[in-house]
């Protein structure tokens, strides 16, 4: 093969290297044995090492692999993703698919983060599940899930192999109120019977007292009575 070639460019407009193929070839091939096919950097903040650009309905970038990633996005930034995918139509931003496995799978090895966590600020839904077949949302865990809010249910509630609709779930709520109205009654049962027992723990104090002041009371009149049989005897 011949050298490589070099491309020096001062002028923002003109590409160091320009590949083009007016047939349906590749306008660039880059092919190694040991390391990247192609490599490109870029010393600005403002563009990509290398960019993918369709203008005419195709993928931007395309990454294709027999045994590991298709793409692989690697970033050291605390603010920024490895990968990110933005879309400023009507389109989606990242989108995955599998025809045996996950579509989208995200990992975490944080404890205060996430695998995969959803956010919208325009007032619709962060995370949305849906199956033809299966569970639109399934979560295994300790908990399985944790809701810091309202729950809104509009199907059954399925409670050990127990499906529970309105019905069902209304009648816990009036014996739920049954229950609070009888731990109510008992309360106020055990509170009367804390009252009662403090008002007899006076009363045996008082008769304590009362038994002291008249122990007390006998002692000095039986020494009176020594007193006086005292005197007569002598």
């Amino acid at each position: 093969m011949s050298d490589p070639y070099d491309g020096l460019s001062a002028d923002p407009n003109v590409s160091g290297i320009t590949g083009e193929n007016t047939a349906a070839g590749n306008g660039v091939f880059g092919s190694s044995q040991g390391n990247d096919g192609v490599l490109g950097i870029t010393f600005t903040s403002a563009h990509a090492g290398v960019a993918g650009k369709n203008e005419h309905g195709g993928p931007g970038v395309v990454g294709i692999s027999t045994l590991s990633n298709g793409v692989l996005g690697s970033s050291t930034s605390d603010e920024q993703a490895g990968v990110a995918g933005t879309n400023t139509g009507k389109g989606r931003g990242v989108y995955g698919e599998s025809k045996t496995y996950e579509g989208v799978r995200g990992v975490s090895h944080s404890r205060d983060h996430g695998g995969v966590v959803g956010t919208n600020d325009g007032g619709g839904t962060a995370v949305f599940g849906t199956s033809t077949s299966g569970a639109g949302v399934s979560g295994k865990g300790n908990p399985a899930g944790f809701f810091d809010g309202n729950v809104v249910i509009t199907g059954d509630l399925n409670v050990h192999g127990v499906p529970l609709g309105p019905q069902q779930i209304g009648d816990l709520g009036q014996q739920v109120t049954s229950l609070r109205q009888q731990v109510t009654s008992l309360q106020q049962q055990v509170t009367g019977l804390q009252q009662r027992l403090t008002a007899l723990e006076h009363l045996v104090n008082d008769v304590r007292l009362q038994e002291i002041g008249d122990v007390q009371t006998l002692r000095g009149e039986v020494v009176n009575l020594s007193v006086r049989i005292a005197n007569l005897g002598g």
